[in-house]
């Protein structure tokens, strides 16, 4: 296949998607206006107990229009976050964690993967276990069921994954890739490690949910479990794009009548209430890192619609010296 019949077959796929949008568009707007709404969950539910026979496409195909539409109202109806958690820690009649019936198409979207490798290819050692492991030991912050954690393994010596959740730990637990990983229960406001521990932090998506005020806290966590010249990469969304109303991870989650359920799952999970006042989250992370003398580097990734950042924690002066001259960027 040419790069010419590639790229009409993903435009011809964009289209298609903006046009399956077009035709629940009205129940989208509805969902990310008030994604509780009595009226939005009976107009959902009903084209998902409605529909007849799902498309074997379809990304939710195997789940049971009946059980879905079940387990969405558990999530509705679930008090506190951590309750929601445990309602996705729980697994389908088909064997499927709910995490990743509703989160999983939004997480095979993140980048910050992509990004741990484009690092590895410019920073390539001679040593051949440098090549096969960039990063002596890092940290998964919010790991959940493991995702990020799988990812990290693969450019690092020892990776280490940390959530305040023990129910997701122990899922991730249960994953074959991450047998004899370690894995801990514990506060990303207060990390049980002793500094410079690791030399790669990451949290994928984390800070989206932690209060603006805490992050100045968080940020301090990371600088103090951080090495001088690792790195700490954290992930954003990229804006929807032209004809779309959602972010480009999820445009192809609401194509469909149980699609439309599941982002009005999701949206019981990310939808937080957001303080629109003063700088956001990216901004703040931006300038607390930057008083800590942290430089930056970007990967944005416009198929997948994310943008990672990587914050680089400096040497002292004197680490800095005696690095370069090691190099030999300097004479004695």
């Amino acid at each position: 296949m040419s790069a010419g019949d590639a790229s009409g077959q993903e435009s011809g796929s964009s289209k298609g998607i903006v046009a399956e949008q077009s035709r629940y568009q009205d129940i989208i707007e509805e969902i990310n206006a008030d994604p509780k709404a009595p009226s939005v969950w009976n107009r959902v539910t009903s084209l998902v107990l409605a529909e007849k026979e799902s498309s074997p496409q379809d990304f939710y195909a195997a789940i049971p229009a009946a059980e879905m539409v079940e387990v969405a109202e558990k999530l509705r109806d679930a008090p506190t976050t951590t309750d929601k958690y445990k309602i996705l820690a729980q697994r389908s009649s088909n064997g499927t964690l709910w995490y990743d019936i509703v989160l999983g198409r939004a997480n095979e979207m993140s980048s910050v993967g992509d990004a741990m490798g484009t690092y590895a290819a410019s920073n390539v050692h001679e040593e051949p276990e440098a090549k096969t492991h960039l990063w002596k030991q890092g940290l998964d912050i919010g790991t959940g069921t493991g995702n990020s954690l799988v990812e990290m393994k693969k450019y690092t010596k020892k990776a280490v994954g940390i959530d305040s959740q023990d129910f997701l730990i122990d899922v991730a637990r249960g994953r074959d890739e991450l047998k004899d990983t370690e894995l801990v229960v514990g506060n990303a406001l207060e990390l049980p490690f002793i500094d410079s521990t690791f030399d790669l932090v990451v949290s994928n998506g984390l800070t989206h949910y932690i209060s603006k005020d805490s992050l100045p806290r968080f940020v301090g966590e990371v600088v103090r479990v951080l090495e001088p010249g690792g790195s700490y990469f954290e992930e954003w969304l990229l804006p929807p794009e032209e004809g779309s109303i959602l972010p480009k991870v999820e445009e192809q989650i609401p194509t469909t009548p149980k699609g439309l359920l599941a982002l009005l799952m999701d949206r019981q999970i990310t939808d937080l209430e957001e303080d629109l006042e003063g700088p956001s989250t990216a901004a703040i992370l931006m300038d607390e890192f930057e008083r800590h003398g942290f430089k930056f580097a970007g990967y944005e990734d416009s198929e997948k619609g994310t943008y990672v950042i990587e914050f680089r924690k400096p040497f002292t002066a004197g680490m800095e010296m005696a690095r370069r001259r090691y190099l030999g960027v300097v004479s004695n």
